[in-house]
């Protein structure tokens, strides 16, 4: 019950301060950060110290092209919570549910925004292991 009378229930009011959170953490703190991480890039700090120091857990270990795909694990993880809490049969929340993962792997598979760790230690711009893996596997064949 919302209402009793003409004031919102305690329920009510609990309801709405965690619908409020679940939006501000939901969405407000991926857009918050990837435009943090966006006038960084713009402004040429990516490879700073102190934009490492304060962003580098977000981006370090995708390449120089994909720095938001932390931000775009986010956004996966919310749609996780929308499905879930969305959902009227376990049915439904599972059909849902690995309709997003198929959709995420697909993404991550067709952009492979990671870095291997030898270009990570080389602070290579670009992953090149994939491609000249399979690459060198063809030309042996």
């Amino acid at each position: 019950v919302w209402f009793r009378g003409n004031e919102f229930t305690k329920y009510a009011e609990m309801a709405m301060l965690g619908m409020f959170f679940f939006i501000f953490y939901g969405v407000g703190i991926p857009v918050t950060l990837f435009s943090m991480l966006y006038k960084a890039k713009i402004n040429h700090t990516m490879g700073s110290v102190m934009t490492k120091e304060k962003f580098g857990w977000i981006y370090i270990r995708f390449t120089y092209e994909y720095y938001f795909w932390e931000i775009a694990i986010m956004c996966r993880k919310f749609l996780f919570v929308l499905v879930i809490l969305l959902s009227k049969t376990p049915r439904e929340m599972l059909s849902w549910c690995m309709a997003v993962v198929c959709f995420a792997t697909c993404v991550q598979y067709y952009y492979r925004p990671f870095n291997c760790f030898d270009c990570l230690l080389g602070r290579s711009r670009r992953c090149t292991w994939w491609w000249a893996s399979s690459r060198q596997r063809a030309t042996r064949a």
